[in-house]
């Protein structure tokens, strides 16, 4: 008889052999949670997909991989999205060097166990750390705001705290951008939590940390790693990010439709006309549900709904 929930850990890997094997030892030894993980190397050029091989063999019912030409986080992502195990309970994301606390994923499905929603979503915050695991600050989330409309404007949970249900990952499916320009794609992380929130769905957030997540000069996330690199970061997302919301709102709209509430598909439409009027976008420049509880975030938003960017 079945007593704990299966929970398949996506990882996607690039170049990450001097931290991995302690990553996923550290998620193998979850408690209570029927562990799978499915890899796929981005290309990797030093030994990451040798000890990949290695892990596989040593934990044959608990990993599998394949690997791939390198394609960039986003796409290597959305493709182990595409590939994920349609009979696991949860599933969760993982990156390649952080640590992860042993009850982090037995927390995560306690919170999503009790509540009776169809399509449902765990985060949390994270310790930030250097590359030694010296914790430098837990990530503040206390003011963030859990809405539709804050998703849209900006992803501000990690994704490597995520956990979800089977059912939001069918609809998650259900939208493809193999196609799309890398300006215009959302994170992996950004599209299920977004999607979730524009379905109805249950996002319970932890403001608690169980993860050890490494800030590293090569990180691909730009927080922890230097004023000039945060920058850079907010500067590409305000002006070299041109229509994605609008493109994300169009794919929504068209492929989830049947889905997604009265509500939510009035802020997608006041998306999706915002470029045709001025009172369009007056009124999308006013609403406070693109709030993100960030004062430097809505500014942005604002900028980019100005300059036809949004």
């Amino acid at each position: 008889m079945k007593t704990e929930s299966t929970v398949q850990v996506l990882m996607s890997t690039y170049n990450g052999e001097k931290y991995l094997i302690q990553q996923v030892e550290s998620i193998l030894d979850q408690q209570n949670i029927d562990i799978q993980i499915l890899i796929r190397d981005d290309g990797s050029t030093d030994g990451t997909l040798q000890l990949i091989k290695e892990l596989a063999r040593k934990y044959p019912q608990k990993i599998k991989f394949y690997s791939g030409k390198n394609i960039g986080y986003k796409r290597s992502f959305m493709d182990l999205l595409n590939k994920a195990s349609d009979r696991c309970d949860y599933y969760a994301f993982a990156d390649q060097d952080d640590i992860w606390k042993n009850n982090k994923l037995s927390i995560a499905v306690d919170k999503l166990n009790i509540v009776k929603y169809k399509y449902k979503l765990y985060a949390s915050t994270v310790w930030i750390t250097d590359a030694n695991l010296k914790v430098l600050y837990k990530k503040d989330i206390d003011n963030f705001v859990n809405t539709f409309g804050s998703a849209l404007s900006r992803i501000r949970l990690a994704g490597c705290t995520y956990v979800f249900n089977r059912e939001l990952l069918r609809i998650v499916k259900k939208i493809d951008f193999k196609t799309v320009k890398e300006n215009q794609r959302p994170s992996h992380d950004g599209m299920v939590f977004t999607i979730c929130k524009a379905i109805d769905g249950y996002v319970y957030v932890d403001k608690n940390a169980y993860i050890l997540h490494r800030r590293r000069n090569s990180s691909v996330t730009s927080g922890g790693n230097g004023v000039i690199k945060r920058v850079k970061h907010e500067y590409n997302l305000t002006f070299n990010s041109k229509d994605n919301v609008s493109f994300f709102a169009e794919e929504l709209v068209s492929k989830l439709s049947d889905f997604i509430p009265r509500d939510n598909k009035l802020l997608l439409e006041e998306i999706l006309n915002y470029k045709k009027k001025l009172k369009y976008k007056i009124k999308l420049l006013n609403d406070k549900k693109l709030d993100t509880g960030m004062f430097w975030a809505n500014l942005e938003a604002k900028i980019r709904i100005i300059l036809g960017l949004f």
